[in-house]
């Protein structure tokens, strides 16, 4: 078990290299420069290669991330109290902390509240890192007991690492019950749904640190760029070119509009590779002034629609940009609330869903100069099974390949971070992080099949270290990276 007040001390060399300057190298020095020898920086760089590749390629893998829970996933199927895992007790097996520059990994094992060490997976654990820059990490459920997180520090400095419980055993990523949407929705407050609809079942949300919830502190020490004597200037320049690639590099045929990954810092987000992506260097065949810029979806989208009505994407670089808004059950009022359908008895409709988007995308003046960026999660998160999702990515990329002549842009749900609000008995209780991230993977690579491009906001939402501004939005300043990658692309 490691000591959660331990420091790690680790000598480090910046992977951003632009000049080198030939300096005499001192005693101490060289004794820097052994240390590294030892680290085995060739070794060091391949495993770099295989991390960066396999967070980027995990992004889609939806049946990776479903495997550790089935069969578990129906509402239904219920495990025994007794195996729920303890936060108090679950530990962290090793820390692996690497230079800045290169990943480094934390193993935890879960344990119940009887102290039996699990063999299965199913926990969902929240792992931030804040310091000199804010990232979170990906965290990688092994299916017996243990879990790998691995996290990419760029600086140096001091770093806490802040380990959350949000669900166990499967309950994060369980599906609402069969009847869920048709019995009825509830509205804001969730007061439509009557009372014990889940049966007791309604707080499964943990929100427990690890151990009473004292970070592992770890420091890394200031970078010696005289290192860089030790020939190790070459592997630098060979990580550089890799991480320009992005995605490209671990062949990844996804039309991504950006890597999508990077740390905050001091406010701003700040990508590991920043831009568009290599494939998409060129831009698009956009003529300035001609086309319309459609954004489609939830509330998430008409945020980001009302900050980019006043960029140059929607005053110059397009004809016009519009907003629908699309929901997943009958609107009977506004389309800020969240409508009561404890009347209506009625499964969801997605040929009228599919229906309502065909008719966005067949205008007049929806043409090959037009984009159509959509998303649909939350409000699927909150009322549907996954299978039913599913179903509904795969109707909606039909209707695009059939009906739409222009660009598409699909766009993820962002993440929740810490679940600020729980409602008994409202739908609330099944819009999760961990369906959110399966959810995500699903419709990440169903896009990526059809050939359409990805605008992928999951990472730098996850990593912001403000958090949402009342449980599902965000402030519209943590997109300004995501609005320019779209505007450089359209203009370029």
């Amino acid at each position: 078990m490691v000591q959660r007040s331990a420091l790690y001390h680790i000598s480090v060399v910046i992977l951003v290299v632009t000049t080198v300057t030939v300096t005499t190298v001192t005693n101490a020095d060289k004794d820097v420069i052994e240390s590294w020898r030892q680290l085995d920086v060739g070794k060091a760089a391949s495993q770099f290669k295989v991390e960066w590749c396999r967070q980027r390629m995990s992004r889609y893998d939806w049946k990776a991330k479903l495997q550790p829970c089935l069969p578990r996933v129906p509402w239904e199927h219920k495990d025994p109290v007794n195996e729920d895992t303890d936060p108090e007790r679950s530990f962290v097996r090793s820390v692996d902390i690497s230079p800045a520059g290169f990943y480094s990994k934390l193993f935890l094992q879960s344990v119940t509240s009887d102290g039996v060490v699990k063999s299965t997976g199913g926990d969902f654990w929240r792992i931030d890192v804040r310091g000199e820059a804010s990232v979170a990490a990906d965290v990688y459920d092994k299916g017996d007991g243990t879990y790998e997180a691995v996290f990419l520090l760029p600086l140096a400095g001091e770093y806490q690492i802040y380990i959350t419980l949000d669900y166990t055993d499967c309950k994060g990523i369980k599906d609402p019950p069969a009847d869920w949407f048709k019995r009825g929705m509830c509205n804001t407050h969730g007061s439509f749904q009557p009372p014990g609809s889940l049966h007791g079942r309604e707080n499964d949300y943990v929100n427990q640190t690890l151990q009473g919830g004292a970070p592992i502190v770890i420091d890394v020490e200031p970078p010696l760029a005289k290192a860089l004597a030790a020939n190790l200037f070459w592997y630098v320049l060979a990580l550089n070119a890799f991480k320009v690639s992005g995605h490209l590099g671990c062949h990844d045929k996804c039309d991504v509009l950006w890597d999508g990954y990077g740390i905050w810092k001091e406010g701003n987000w700040v990508p590991y590779t920043p831009g568009l992506s290599v494939n998409l260097g060129g831009g698009s065949s956009h003529i300035r002034g001609q086309g319309v810029f459609y954004i489609y979806g939830d509330s998430l989208n008409r945020y980001f629609f009302e900050s980019l009505s006043r960029r140059p994407l929607c005053q110059g670089v397009f004809r016009a940009c519009y907003f629908t808004m699309t929901w997943v059950y009958a609107l009977r009022h506004t389309a800020k609330e969240e409508m009561d359908l404890a009347a209506g008895g009625k499964n969801i409709d997605i040929p009228r869903i599919l229906a309502e988007l065909k008719e966005a995308v067949t205008r007049q003046d929806m043409d090959e100069q037009s984009a159509l960026l959509l998303n649909a999660g939350v409000h699927l998160l909150k009322s549907s099974g996954f299978y039913t999702y599913q179903k509904l990515i795969n109707g909606i990329v039909s209707v695009l390949k059939q009906h739409f002549r222009g660009t598409v842009i699909w766009k993820t749900t962002t993440s929740l971070q810490a679940q600020r609000e729980l409602y008994s008995g409202c739908f609330r209780r099944f819009h999760t992080e961990q369906r959110t991230d399966l959810f995500n993977a699903y419709a990440m690579s169903a896009m990526c099949r059809a050939g359409f491009l990805v605008l992928d906001v999951y990472p730098l939402t996850k990593s912001y270290p403000a958090g949402t501004l009342d449980g599902v939005h965000y402030d519209n300043k943590v997109f300004s990276s995501a609005e320019d990658v779209l505007e450089e692309y359209f203009t370029s």
